[in-house]
């Protein structure tokens, strides 16, 4: 089944970097929007997912959050600003991926597993996970600017991602990162992100998962 994209953006070289990077895929439906007031004239409702330039003619970020669902929207770039959930451009292929990611975060089998048939434990299990990962998160976002300390944090999220069965190849890039890495804010940054929306969708799991 096709999924269906709107991106907001008034850059042709940007529109064409974006169809680039979709290739010739037949899973997802891309719809140009040039300006703010022509999205208004849209229903959003109609959209997987939407991709956003942060700064258009006429609209500012400020403006664009506040109108755009949340909960299908991502903000993009040129340049680094101050909203820590902006992507930079260009976007790459993972990050495009992840605004279609429908399968499930968790594996919940070795909680299951462990917990042999005893509702309890499991419920105590989930609860313990929906305290933990949040911390885990706070953890990863204080050390963001000291390479030593994120990788120590990241190194700690493995653990509690092991436990709720969750992909930890982000984290795995996360502690993996060398100097060189490091110094690039934007790769950093992205990767970031990518984390704290996997941290967020395991957590919406969780807690339709609580009796």
């Amino acid at each position: 089944m096709s999924e269906t994209l709107l991106y907001i953006e008034d850059d042709e070289i940007d529109i064409l970097t974006l169809k680039r990077l979709l290739g010739k895929s037949s899973d997802i439906t891309l719809v140009i929007c040039k300006s703010f007031s022509e999205a208004k004239s849209l229903d959003l409702h109609n959209y997987d997912a939407i991709l956003s330039d942060s700064n258009l003619p006429d609209a500012n970020y400020e403006k664009l959050e506040a109108y755009l669902p949340k909960d299908k929207t991502q903000f993009i770039s040129g340049s680094e600003i101050e909203y820590a959930k902006v992507w930079i451009k260009p976007i790459t292929e993972d990050q495009l991926n992840s605004l279609f990611q429908k399968n499930p975060i968790l594996n919940m089998q070795y909680i299951k597993d462990l917990a042999d048939g005893e509702i309890e434990y499991e419920q105590e299990m989930i609860d313990t996970a929906l305290k933990v990962l949040p911390e885990r998160w706070e953890e990863l976002k204080t050390a963001s600017t000291d390479l030593a300390a994120l990788k120590k944090a990241a190194h700690k999220t493995k653990s509690s991602y092991r436990v709720c069965g969750i992909d930890n190849s982000l984290i795995y890039k996360l502690e993996s990162l060398n100097d060189s890495e490091f110094s690039n804010t934007q790769k950093t940054q992205n990767l970031l992100l990518q984390i704290e929306q996997q941290i967020s969708s395991a957590i919406k799991e969780l807690k339709n998962l609580k009796n």
